[in-house]
């Protein structure tokens, strides 16, 4: 009887523990599906961003992976990538730990991984160097669609390059300048465009 009543405990308690962590995995996976949902979800004319080529960033502040404040604000010190991406997107894995080439070509630009915050979201390694916020805000501020997508935003606060974008190489080529960092990617006032790179 006593060894009948120990089973039963046990096999009680073994039904327990799975039911939680199968709560657990249906919550996440719920999570993840409405925050997948709202960023595919289609806007209403009112709501859309129009993020477009060469108009002022939106401004932001917020914690990143490792606590400290990220500022996006006019008049910075260096430009600024910031990097889109989703957990699921096997392409922004492979991407993420390639990122230190941009900061080695140019060691001023500061390099910003975006990405969906939810519940028991994992815990991704960044390089050194690479700031992580999880922030549902910034991708619906940004309008982003597809990831991995990144937009690239001067010392002023313009957004001189953006798109979408899984390749280190062709990231290196849309960073960089035609001429030099003369003009810092501002609109150029005569011939209403941008000076960047060709893609």
């Amino acid at each position: 009887m006593d060894t009948f009543l120990i089973v039963s405990n046990v096999l009680l308690w073994c039904v327990m523990v799975l039911q939680i962590i199968l709560f657990f995995v249906v919550t996440r996976s719920v999570s993840e599906f409405i925050q997948r949902f709202k960023l595919n979800a289609p806007r209403a004319n009112g709501d859309r961003q129009n993020i477009v080529l060469g108009q002022k960033a939106p401004l932001f502040s917020e914690p990143d992976h490792r606590g400290e404040i990220v500022t996006l604000r006019r008049g910075a010190e260096h430009r600024t990538l910031l990097v889109f991406t989703l957990d699921t997107c096997v392409v922004c894995g492979k991407l993420i730990p390639e990122l230190p080439k941009l900061i080695a070509r140019e060691p001023s630009l500061r390099v910003v991984v975006v990405s969906q915050e939810y519940l028991s979201a994992p815990e991704k390694q960044m390089p050194a160097g690479i700031s992580l916020i999880r922030s549902n805000m910034l991708m619906e501020l940004y309008d982003v669609k597809q990831a991995p997508s990144f937009a690239l935003i001067d010392r002023d606060g313009y957004i001189t390059e953006m798109g979408v974008e899984g390749n280190i190489a062709n990231l290196l080529q849309k960073t960089s300048w035609k001429g030099g960092d003369t003009n810092d990617g501002k609109p150029d006032e005569t011939a209403g465009h941008l000076v960047r790179t060709g893609s």
